[in-house]
C-alpha cells in the first residue's frame, strides 16, 4: 500500500513473498521465533536500514503484539505511526483491557479471566498478544505461559475497519469471516474476509460506537482493527484488538489514501472521498498447507494470488 501512495517502502518481515520484494525499495526477511514473531535481530536489522536509508517511519504489522518491549526500543530509533509504543505494549495485557474497558461502561465484552472458570465447557484459550487466531483453542486444553480463558460466544463473526485522527475515529466498513477448515484444529485461524455492503443500520451504528469508545480509552490512532460476535438481534460484541492496520483494508479501493491517513495521523472525511466500498463485494481467502510442500520451480500462479513464495520455497504444513 505504501507504493500505491507512491511512498519508499523498505520492507522487514518473516516471509520475503515474491510480489512484496517486486514492489519494495528493499526488503528483509527475518527468521521467525516459535511464536511466529520477530526477536532482537529486527533492531539490528532497523540500525542497518535507518543508515541505508536515513530516518524512516515505521508502520507496524502482525508479528510484534507479543513482544512489547521490542516495540518500546523500537520507537526510541524511529517514529511509530498510529498508536504509540506505550499504548500498543498495555494493550499485551488482554484480560486487564478488557476489565477495565467493562469498568468505564462499555459491556459489549465477554468474560475474560485469567484462572480456570469452574466450569470450563462454553470458554476458549487465547494468549496474550497474538494474532491470526491460531492460538486459540477450546477448553478445556493445557495452559501454557500468557495463556487467559474468554467465554465463547455464539454468533457470527465480523470486524470493523476503523482510522482514528486526532478529531474522531470513522468506521470505514464492516467484513464478514470466511470459514472453510470446519470445527477442529485450526478452526479459529484467520481464513479470510468479505466486504459486508448491506450491513444492518443498527449494527453499523453500534461498530461505529464501539470503535469510537475504545479507541479513546486505549489511545488507538490511525488504522485499526476490532473483532465482534454478533447475535440474532445484531448487539456485537468486541471480542478482540487489532491496533494495527488489520489485513481487511486490502479489500477496499481507498486503501492507499486511508494508508496516508495512517502514515499522515490526520483524520479520515469520509465527505472528502468517493464511496469506500466496492461496486461489488471483495473479498480474499488466506490457504494453508495440508502437508509440507515445496513450491515447484516454474510455478504459474492465478493473476488474483498475493503473497506469493518464491520457486523452491518449502511451505510447512499448517503454514499459510
Amino acid at each position: 500500500m505504501s507504493v500505491e501512495v507512491s511512498y519508499m517502502a523498505v520492507v522487514l518481515d518473516l516471509f520475503g513473498d515474491v510480489d512484496m520484494r517486486a514492489a519494495a525499495q528493499a526488503s528483509y526477511r527475518l527468521r521467525p521465533t516459535a511464536e511466529f514473531g520477530f526477536d532482537s535481530t529486527l533492531l539490528a536489522t532497523v540500525r542497518g536500514v535507518l543508515q541505508q536509508f536515513g530516518r524512516l517511519p515505521v508502520v507496524v504489522g502482525s508479528g510484534l503484539e507479543h513482544t512489547p518491549e521490542l516495540l518500546t526500543e523500537l520507537s526510541r530509533l524511529a517514529p511509530l505511526c498510529g498508536t504509540g509504543a506505550d499504548n500498543l505494549a498495555a494493550l499485551f495485557d488482554t484480560p486487564a483491557v478488557f476489565a477495565a474497558l467493562q469498568k468505564k461502561g462499555l459491556h459489549h465484552v465477554p468474560e475474560t479471566r485469567v484462572t480456570p472458570p469452574p466450569s470450563q465447557s462454553a470458554w476458549l484459550i487465547k494468549r496474550r498478544g497474538m494474532s491470526g487466531g491460531s492460538h486459540v483453542r477450546s477448553a478445556p486444553a493445557q495452559l501454557e505461559c500468557d495463556d487467559y480463558y474468554q467465554r465463547r460466544l455464539d454468533g457470527a463473526v465480523i470486524s470493523g475497519l476503523y482510522c482514528a485522527g486526532p478529531a474522531h475515529c470513522a468506521l470505514l466498513g464492516v467484513n464478514q469471516m470466511l470459514s472453510y477448515r470446519g470445527v477442529g484444529a485450526g478452526q479459529y485461524i484467520y481464513q479470510g474476509a468479505t466486504t459486508w455492503r448491506a450491513v444492518p443500520s443498527a449494527l453499523q451504528q453500534a461498530c461505529a460506537a464501539l470503535g469510537a469508545r475504545v479507541a479513546v480509552e486505549c489511545r488507538l490512532s490511525g488504522v485499526f482493527g476490532l473483532d465482534f460476535v454478533v447475535n440474532d438481534d445484531h448487539t456485537p460484541a468486541l471480542i478482540d484488538i487489532n491496533s494495527r492496520p488489520p489485513a481487511t483494508l486490502a479489500l477496499y479501493p481507498l486503501r492507499a489514501a486511508v494508508f496516508r491517513a495512517h502514515v499522515t495521523a490526520t483524520d479520515w472525511i469520509s465527505e472528502q472521498h468517493s464511496s469506500l466500498d466496492p461496486e461489488g463485494d471483495s473479498a480474499h481467502l488466506i490457504l494453508y498447507a495440508e502437508q509440507t510442500w515445496q513450491v515447484p520451480h516454474g510455478f504459474s500462479w492465478p493473476a488474483a494470488a498475493s503473497d506469493r513464495p518464491f520457486d523452491g520455497e518449502i511451505i510447512e504444513r499448517g503454514s499459510p
